[in-house]
């Protein structure tokens, strides 16, 4: 066994303890996941005691504050594990917890009216693969009926806000007669554009709540996509087959803005995605056999293509 000595959880910003700070152990092993826990007192004192050896990780989180590891260069960073030895008393394990960023505003319609459950997600800059691209910041929530949205646990830095219109059936979207072009919401970033090199950082400072300018949502010409899946590997299709159609220009692979389907045997593999904006998108299907799950992915130009066949061989 082992005995943790006190340690202390302050605030970054102003030194003051934390109290009822939540001090997690969790060990690393993956046969045994089992830890310890320990909460601060008004002074922001803790300690951990009775410690079986082994290899750990230590974190500190509280309402209002970005979660902390130990051994991590800043919040929402990775810490470093900690190795406790048969005999061994931990010390230096005190926290600076920094207060968390709030982003938040409103979203709007083309005539200026609040729009409700749409999905807003923060982003920031990551190189995957060397290429600059946007990917997930871990920060979002959905617009009540007032088209307001707050989102908060931020830690300090330089964030971007999509504003995605969900719609996971595809399949039941209104059907326009006649001639009349499709139209719909695409994804926006703030502070109002379709293009994600258009928009504009904000920046967050520890404990800072910034309420942002409106962000109004403007419908575009978007195309339909209609194909069929065809298998190559065996005699006839599964049961069921999921389709995402996914951007390529981001590392997440378009999660936010991500349109489903799903292709069924008796419609013969046919399938139409509606509200499609221009673009260079991954077609993926998806499906299981036997226990076993499968995929497959082909590129599609939307600008180019409105019909496609998705084969697997």
């Amino acid at each position: 066994m082992h005995h943790c000595r006190p340690g202390k959880v302050l605030s970054s910003q102003t030194g003051e303890p934390v109290r009822k700070a939540q001090i997690t152990l969790q060990r690393m092993s993956a046969e045994n996941r089992s830890g310890y826990s320990a909460v601060a007192d008004a002074s922001g004192h803790y300690a951990l005691q009775d410690i079986d050896p082994g290899q750990y990780r230590l974190s500190a989180t509280r309402n209002g504050f970005v979660p902390l590891q130990y051994g991590a260069r800043g919040p929402s960073q990775g810490g470093a594990p900690l190795t406790l030895n048969p005999g061994q008393h931990m010390s230096d394990t005190s926290f600076r917890l920094v207060p968390h960023g709030v982003i938040t505003g409103r979203v709007l319609d083309e005539d200026g009216e609040p729009v409700q459950y749409l999905q807003v997600s923060t982003m920031r800059y990551r190189f995957v693969n060397g290429k600059r691209q946007l990917a997930p910041a871990g920060g979002g929530t959905g617009t009540n009926d007032l088209g307001e949205y707050r989102i908060f646990g931020l830690a300090p830095g330089k964030y971007y806000l999509t504003v995605t219109y969900r719609r996971q059936n595809m399949m039941a979207q209104e059907r326009k007669s006649g001639d009349t072009p499709d139209e719909g919401y695409v994804p926006t970033y703030y502070p109002g554009t379709n293009d994600p090199t258009g928009a504009v950082a904000i920046e967050l400072g520890p404990g800072a709540v910034l309420n942002v300018a409106d962000l109004t949502l403007r419908k575009t010409r978007t195309v339909r996509i209609r194909g069929h899946v065809v298998n190559t590997m065996a005699e006839g299709l599964p049961q069921r087959i999921m389709l995402r159609l996914m951007p390529r220009n981001t590392a997440f692979m378009g999660f936010f803005s991500m349109l489903t389907s799903q292709v069924t045997r008796n419609q013969g593999g046919t399938f139409e995605l509606r509200g499609v904006a221009p673009g260079t998108y991954t077609l993926m299907a998806q499906w299981s056999d036997n226990e076993k799950s499968y995929s497959v992915r082909q590129p599609v130009d939307v600008a180019a293509v409105t019909s496609t066949t998705l084969t697997w061989c």
